[in-house]
């Protein structure tokens, strides 16, 4: 993790090369977005939920894509109150 307090001052994060083709999303996220209490039974958000709404709506330009994660997470979020910082990003490689 990225500022937890057992993290070195001086410890080096590495590069890492992904190759991709054009056309593929990219979408980086922190924790809040699959944690984040919610639906029915008032369980994480979770990783499975935040591929669904990815595949459903992974043909629109990314600033709908990105509308449509953040409407899916607070359908599921409801009355519960947030637990963390909600950050992320996508975007499409050309």
């Amino acid at each position: 993790g990225v500022g937890y307090i057992d993290t070195a001052m001086d410890f080096v994060w590495p590069n890492r090369h992904v190759d991709t083709r054009a056309g593929t999303v990219v979408f980086v996220t922190t924790d809040g977005l699959i944690d984040q209490i919610g639906g029915p039974k008032e369980i994480a958000f979770g990783k499975r939920r935040v591929r669904e709404a990815l595949r459903a709506s992974r043909e629109l330009p990314t600033a709908a894509l990105s509308q449509a994660v953040l409407d899916a997470h607070l359908a599921w979020q409801g009355h519960n109150r947030r637990r963390d910082d909600l950050t992320y990003f996508c975007f499409r490689v050309r």
